[in-house]
């Protein structure tokens, strides 16, 4: 025979199918079998696949797992089939019927949802879930009104509202660059305000130094060097401008002309011992010497130094001739301090127009010659105060002192030429016509005196 429910052949005396569980024929109470038989046709739900299978020796207990077993049903019911039951058994029919109703009864009470009623959401992307919650909910809280909130519940939604509002919005855009601009104009003021203040504090403070330009550096150091004799800070510059092509070359005709102004200082200063002059020279010489052999830098296989040899040569040597011919002005300046004029002059008056100190030389020789006859002028004051008192042969006597004493000192100071000088001169005949008129008064008189005797 086949199953009732799967159709499947199985043996013609099975009451349950063995591949699908359904029940096929069940035997009555009474046994009789003799019976007229009637079909009845029966809905019964179908049971799931996954119903374990009942064996044939649990036949007998088939009546007893009706009705005392818990009968599970699913959500999914499959549609009914019919079974044939036979006519007379109003009692097992009613029996199944009974089981039937309870069956179908906790079957609805189980499925108590509608699937039909039931509305199965699309899948939603997950970046899309939460712009579509935020735009749900600015709809929601758009639709309430201002009449069903009191005033807390108003200030709340409109807070909520500013919250919700996109960034991209073009308010939000404005508002953001103009945070943004009021944001670096206030930076930019308070850095230069920052800057300003360093800058001012740095001019007030000496342990501050201010930023100077190389060039400046350059001549502090090499006055610094002058005074002191401390070469690192030009080392440093020369250094700081080693890979300057242009920098160097300022830098060394900076650095010679301080050399040719100092040379102008060394024999230009005069000094009132020999000794002193020789202490300058040997720091004047010193100090070439020391711009060429230690400032001085290694750049690559080559040395960058701030006074070139041909340089330092070339001042060393201006030095030497300097002092060379210093000597003999320092000898003569020694005798004019002195006051040992004849000799001084002469050896001044010597020097040549090539020397250093020519110049110099001739400016003492006109001061010792303006000294000498003021020196002489003060003798003739001297002699001279109170000769109206004299008599005239007195007076004869005194103006003829005066002219011994001015020639004298011709005399004297023969290296000097006084005859030569004007001022000189002019005293001389002065005194001279002084004797010759006295001389003429006195013959006068003793004419007088001879004539009256």
């Amino acid at each position: 025979m086949k199953c009732l429910k799967c159709g499947k052949s199985i043996k013609d005396d099975s009451i349950i199918c063995p591949y699908c569980g359904g029940i096929n024929k069940v035997k009555n109470k009474t046994n009789k079998s003799s019976k007229s038989k009637k079909s009845v046709d029966l809905d019964l739900p179908m049971l799931k696949e996954e119903v374990k299978e009942v064996t044939p020796k649990e036949i007998v207990e088939a009546k007893t797992l009706y009705e005392d077993a818990p009968i599970q049903v699913e959500e999914d019911l499959e549609p009914t089939r019919t079974i044939k039951v036979i006519d007379g058994d109003d009692s097992l029919v009613n029996d199944i019927n009974e089981q039937i109703n309870k069956m179908n009864e906790e079957s609805k009470a189980v499925q108590t949802i509608d699937l039909d009623d039931i509305v199965i959401p699309t899948t939603i992307e997950p970046e899309k879930k939460e712009d579509e919650l935020s735009k749900s909910k600015v709809v929601e809280d758009e639709k309430i009104t201002d009449n069903e909130l009191d005033d807390t519940s108003k200030e709340e939604t409109t807070k909520n509202k500013k919250a919700l509002l996109s960034i991209e919005t073009t308010e939000s855009v404005k508002s953001r660059k103009k945070v943004l601009l009021i944001t670096a104009i206030t930076f930019v003021i308070l850095l230069t305000v920052a800057c300003v203040s360093i800058k001012l504090m740095a001019s007030h403070d000496s342990s501050v130094p201010v930023d100077e330009d190389y060039m400046t550096k350059l001549e502090k150091s090499l006055q610094n060097y002058y005074d002191t004799e401390k070469i690192d800070d030009i080392i440093y510059v020369l250094e700081d401008n080693k890979n300057n092509e242009e920098a160097l070359n300022n830098i060394h005709n900076k650095v010679k002309e301080k050399c040719e102004e100092w040379l102008n200082i060394y024999i230009d200063t005069e000094f009132a011992t020999k000794e002193e002059f020789d202490e300058l020279t040997k720091k004047y010489k010193n100090i070439y010497n020391g711009l060429y052999e230690y400032a001085v830098v290694k750049k690559d296989d080559n040395y960058i130094r701030a006074l070139s040899d041909f340089d330092r040569n070339s001042y060393i040597m201006e030095v030497d001739n300097a002092y060379d011919d210093s000597r003999v002005f320092y000898e003569a300046l020694e005798l004019y301090n002195a006051n040992d004029y004849d000799k001084a002059y002469y050896i001044f008056n010597q020097i040549e127009q090539a020397n250093t100190y020519y110049n110099k030389a001739k400016k003492y020789c006109s001061t010792i010659i303006d000294n000498v006859l003021t020196l002489l002028e003060a003798d003739v004051n001297k002699i001279e105060k109170g000769i109206d008192d004299l008599s005239v042969s007195d007076k004869l006597k005194r103006y003829s002192q005066i002219e011994q004493v001015i020639m004298e000192y011709n005399r004297i100071y023969e290296n000097l030429e006084l005859n030569n000088q004007e001022r000189y001169s002019n005293l001389l005949d002065t005194y001279r016509n002084k004797v010759t008129e006295y001389t003429y008064a006195l013959s006068k008189e003793n004419e007088t005196d001879v004539t009256e005797g």
